[in-house]
């Protein structure tokens, strides 16, 4: 998976997945197609999903901890507006032109 977002769009979806939630979110599934991304939560036996669209490097699913990402995002400075996203082994990662996190995938959630 590897794709290039806005990084107010994939803030915007994530908080959409997030409050679609009635207790506490750990695990986020990002699945690409051809044209954009679908954010997935499933909690409980609830799902939520949102839809952006972004340009697709190379299609492919990942599954990360939600928390690890709204915090990382919290901190990129406000003039980068562009994420780029992929995963690469047993690793997700997030950069903008001087910002980079790494995480470990996680086991694919049930939807």
């Amino acid at each position: 998976m590897h794709i290039r977002i806005d990084k107010d769009k994939f803030l915007q979806g994530i908080k959409i997945i997030g409050n679609g939630m009635h207790k506490n979110l750990d695990n986020m599934k990002i699945k690409c197609n051809k044209s954009g991304i679908t954010l997935t939560a499933v909690n409980y036996g609830y799902t939520t999903e949102q839809t952006i669209e972004c340009e697709i490097l190379n299609i492919g699913i990942a599954v990360t901890r939600l928390a690890e990402i709204k915090e990382f995002l919290k901190f990129i400075a406000p003039e980068n507006k562009t994420l780029e996203i992929f995963s690469l082994n047993d690793e997700l990662t997030i950069t903008t032109k001087n910002e980079i996190l790494t995480t470990k995938l996680l086991e694919e959630i049930e939807s």
